[in-house]
């Protein structure tokens, strides 16, 4: 609370002139006065330094006595304990660890414990090891030691994790625990059937065992008297015939499962022989052998009391959580037994974290002893408590507990239970200590202002005068109305007093104007002060000034979201104002267009005036682009020459919105193709122009895409166009990205095969073949190669193909050197501009003819016109480098682009390949049969042998044997084949 004003002091009587002494004797009374208060002042510091010296000294001795009791603990501890260092040796062990191990300290210390175990125990050590340091939860197993002094053998389980050692690095952490004796219990156990078998007996409960094949073998006497049925009886008898085809149906599932080897445990409603309903608790334990699953065991309990009383715990419950306060029971020794949902959402723990626990675990550093004395002195006389304590959460954060307890006395009345209440009162307890620090908070360097309920300002501070210009005088009986700058309308101020009234609390930024006129931001919080019964008596507000703030947050957003040349909005905003675009197109119904505009030769600009002259030419289009739009429409730039223009409400019919897209387009084209005057001199600059329409069911993303693939093709058709998105585009562009990705996929899943056309001479005698690709796609089938060799190329994954291609036509040349027929065959392959290319092409096939031992001279590499012709002098270079390794040359398409004849002399051919676009019209078109006799006698000139392609009737091959032309190819002869085939026609050749 808020102390109230001072009241005002009675009048002293006046007093005499003290005269000119006076005034020295007055003076020195106010100097010693003053010196009295500094002294105690000092003091008081004095005695608080002292009580924080005695708080560290008891901290000190408190550690130093935990230290003691964990070395205490670490020895004397009922488990041995091991530290392994980083190169596997013993770094330390406790005096457990040494009667485990039957050897003292000394003997083992540094020395490897994998020594100590026994040696078929080694590995599996090692393995342990490296689970435990590659993995951060603990990792356990069971090993032998190596046998000890007296003989006998020690079974042990090692838990292991990673950690330190008194502050020392170590590798891992052990738990030894010497289960020798468990071990032996176990083998005791399986030697003795009768005492097996005596125990199931006394099982309270059935017990059985049945097979793979759901034939009972073994039933105690509990599972017999269930079911009413003798030894003779259950033996042998199959599950269905005993449990009937209802029960067994609904138990088949969990049948199943643990016949796979999983346990399975469930609880079923059973009807005895004498027709008794109970309630029963199943498991069934899989027998497993070496990992096979044998047979199951099953345990069935009858949990029928259980049951009831779960029953009348579930009641309890209920009504443990429909009390609001939280609830805890107690055993007699103040052990939770039980605790309802508000206690638990009050501490922050799970149920299975407090029960078992004394209530003491919510106790802290900060808890009052005082409070822990006296909550203790009433349990222990039986007495009830009532009282407020300092408790923790699950969190670690604090809470104030209104806490009740009392005691349960059963019938003869001894104490039996407690009953705790608990109820947190933080929030009460925190707006008490902020109203009792609310008087030293007064004097910060932030404004403070309070004011009754209705808002008159009873109180500033310094600071509120030092911000706003107004003196206390001057603000006292005024509202904070008198700071309104008028930037916030009416129902802002309406919201926060009803807010403080709702909730007590408001904090926010606010435009206040200082007493000078000034207008300043500042940040406000506004505290309402209630009684314990609700009401409010004042209102505190806390303010600083964060114009500075304000302005630089504007600064911020201005770099985030708009362009520094420009000053339109960037990229990251155009999304934001794209993405609420199509959100308004679902509640109106209205198309919008998107235009992505990209400025023609606007690098040659740059490269030619430089950038200040680009950066002019990008600010004018930018107010061009301004001026052209509507005021509620968005131009955007993405970057470079780049940019957007946003068009909203275009109408609801398709048609018409594609008019007012096309007529802006227009409009936006000519503003660009108009004349630039750039530092005194014209510029014309052209901008290519990409559409596209949103309305309801499209999205920003897609919307980018289709944009920039219209602006894409609006460049292709010449530049300064415009251009509108169709579907047909991206569904080219989609059907070209599956293309590409199931090429990826069959040069991976090894799809692609080779076919064969065989080449003969005039003789019909086969003399070479030409290595055609092709791909069996596993679902379309037999892919053309004009359908994905464009696109292998354009991806580079024609470079991996051509290899394998390459590889593979070797390959074949190598067998065939075995056969008589076709030791001199020659094969052609042939290779792409993007293979050939490659600065190792000539070092790839050598390693190729090495790697397959195929004679270089019968394999002929085909190259295209183009490909000769686009870098002439590095081709004929590479082409003698390949030449020098014996392998031969083809000009593949021999016609159809424009050889030079200079060049074509100079290149080591071997061969000229007639087109098929001049033999298919043979004989009979002038044209192509002047263009073959002048390829044939070319070739006969230059020494080239000439091959005809495409060859497919005998006309053909008589006119062409009548040209000179020897050699020949084409269905005529045979189609493409694949290898399989090409072996029968050549032995059929």
């Amino acid at each position: 609370m808020i102390p109230p004003e001072p009241a005002t002091q009675p009048h002293s009587p006046p007093r005499a002139d003290p005269g000119p002494g006076g005034v020295g004797t007055a003076h020195e009374s106010a100097s010693r006065r003053a010196i009295d208060d500094v002294q105690r002042e000092l003091l008081l510091c004095r005695q608080e330094l002292d009580a924080h010296k005695e708080m560290l000294r008891e901290l000190r001795a408190e550690l130093d006595a935990a230290g003691i009791r964990y070395r205490d603990l670490y020895e004397q501890a009922p488990v041995g304990y091991v530290s392994i260092s980083q190169n596997g040796r013993i770094a330390a062990l406790n005096r457990a660890c040494e009667r485990v191990l039957g050897c003292a300290r000394e003997e083992v210390l540094q020395r490897s414990f994998s020594s100590l175990l026994a040696p078929e125990a080694r590995p599996q050590w090692q393995d342990l090891l490296a689970r435990t340091l590659s993995r951060d939860e603990h990792q356990n197993d069971e090993f032998l030691l190596r046998q000890r002094r007296d003989g006998a053998p020690v079974h042990v389980r090692l838990d292991c994790v990673r950690g330190v050692h008194n502050g020392e690095q170590v590798a891992v952490c052990l738990a030894v625990t010497d289960i020798s004796q468990r071990k032996q219990a176990e083998q005791a156990l399986l030697l003795s059937e009768n005492f097996a078998r005596a125990i199931a007996n006394h099982i309270p409960g059935m017990l059985g065992y049945w097979t793979r094949e759901l034939r009972c073998t073994f039933a105690n006497e509990g599972y017999l008297a269930w079911f009413g049925r003798t030894i003779e009886q259950m033996q042998g008898i199959r599950m269905q015939e005993l449990l009937g085809a209802e029960l067994f149906a609904k138990n088949e599932p969990y049948i199943r499962a643990v016949l796979r080897g999983k346990d399975q445990q469930f609880e079923r409603t059973l009807i005895k022989a004498n027709g008794e309903l109970s309630y029963t608790w199943a498991q069934y334990i899989a027998h497993k052998v070496e990992g096979e699953v044998l047979g199951f065991f099953v345990l069935v309990t009858d949990i029928t009391t259980v049951k009831l009383h779960q029953e009348q715990l579930r009641l309890s419950d209920a009504a443990l959580k429909a009390v609001s306060q939280g609830v805890v029971i107690t055993s007699h020794d103040q052990r939770i037994l039980t605790a309802n949902e508000a206690f638990l959402e009050i501490t922050g723990y799970a149920r299975d974290e407090v029960i078992g626990r004394n209530c003491r675990f919510l106790q802290g550093p900060l808890t009052d002893p005082r409070s822990i004395d006296a909550i203790r002195a009433a349990l222990d006389r039986g007495e009830e408590f009532s009282g407020e304590i300092l408790n923790y959460r699950q969190d670690g954060s604090v809470f104030w507990n209104d806490l009740s307890i009392s005691p349960v006395l059963d019938e003869q009345g001894r104490l039996n239970h407690f009953i705790g209440i608990t109820r947190d009162v933080t929030g009460r307890k925190c707006a008490e200590n902020e109203l009792r620090i609310a008087s030293v908070a007064f004097a910060s360097q932030s404004g403070m202002i309070i004011t009754d309920p209705q808002g008159i300002i009873l109180r500033v501070n310094p600071a509120f005068s030092r911000l706003t210009g107004y003196a206390p005088e001057e603000a006292i009986g005024q509202t904070p109305a008198m700071l309104n700058s008028g930037r916030q309308d009416r129902q802002f101020y309406e919201r926060m007093w009803q807010l403080l009234h709702e909730k007590g609390y408001w904090q926010g930024e606010i435009w206040n104007r200082r007493k000078n006129g000034q207008i300043y931001a500042e940040l406000l919080t506004v505290t309402a002060v209630v009684t314990p019964d609700g009401t409010i008596t004042h209102f505190v507000g806390n303010f600083s000034d964060i114009t500075e703030d304000r302005e630089a947050a504007a600064e911020i957003h201005r770099l985030a979201y708009y362009d520094a040349l420009t000053h339109l909005p960037n990229r990251r905003l155009l999304q934001d104002r794209l993405a609420q675009a199509v959100a308004a197109t679902v509640r109106s119904g209205h198309y919008g267009a998107i235009f992505f505009i990209d400025l023609d030769n606007f690098k040659a600009l740059n490269d030619t005036r430089g950038h200040d002259v680009g950066d002019l030419l990008l600010i004018e289009v930018a107010q061009r682009l301004r001026r052209v739009v509507r005021e509620s429409d968005t131009v955007a730039r993405q970057g470079g020459d780049e940019f957007v223009v946003l068009l909203e409400d275009l109408g609801e019919e398709l048609a018409w919105a594609t008019h007012q897209a096309k007529v802006l387009g227009e409009k936006l084209r000519e503003v660009i193709d108009t004349p630039f005057l750039l530092k005194n001199e014209e510029y014309h600059c052209g901008g290519s122009i990409g559409v596209a329409l949103f309305h309801e069911r499209d999205t920003a993303e897609n919307l980018f895409k289709h944009a920039d693939l219209a602006l894409y093709h609006a460049k292709n058709s010449g530049r300064n166009t415009l251009r509108f998105f169709d579907p047909a585009m991206q569904a080219a562009l989609d059907r070209r990205a599956t293309l590409e990705s199931e090429l990826r996929q069959a040069l991976k899943g090894r799809q692609f095969r080779l076919h064969y056309q065989p080449q003969v001479d005039i003789e019909r005698r086969l003399i070479g073949v030409e290595a055609l690709l092709r791909w069996q796609h596993p679902q379309r089938g037999m892919v053309s190669p004009n359908d994905f060799i464009p696109l292998a190329e354009e991806t580079g994954l024609i470079l991996p193909i051509g290899l394998w291609v390459l590889e593979t036509a070797c390959e074949l040349l190598k067998h065939w050197q075995g056969n008589a027929r076709t030791r001199g065959v020659q094969v052609a392959v042939n290779v792409s501009a993007r293979q050939f290319r490659q600065l190792d092409f000539a070092a790839q096939v050598q390693r190729v003819l090495e790697t397959s031992g195929a004679n270089p001279a019968l394999l002929k590499l085909e190259l295209t016109e183009s490909l000769v012709l686009e870098d002439v002098e590095n081709t004929i270079a590479k082409m003698h480098a390949i030449k020098a390794l014996g392998v031969q040359f083809s000009m593949d398409d021999f016609g159809t682009g424009y050889s030079s004849l200079s060049y074509l002399a100079r290149l080591p051919l071997d061969q000229l390949k007639i087109d098929q676009s001049f033999v298919r019209n043979l004989p009979g078109r002038k044209n192509d049969e002047t263009i073959t006799r002048t390829i044939i006698t070319m070739g006969q000139g230059l020494a080239m042998e000439v091959i005809a392609e495409g060859v497919e009737t005998e006309a053909q091959c008589v006119f062409l044997e009548e040209l000179g032309c020897r050699v020949y190819q084409g269905y005529l002869f045979s189609r493409p084949l694949p290898a399989e085939a090409l072996d029968a026609f050549i032995a059929g050749s």
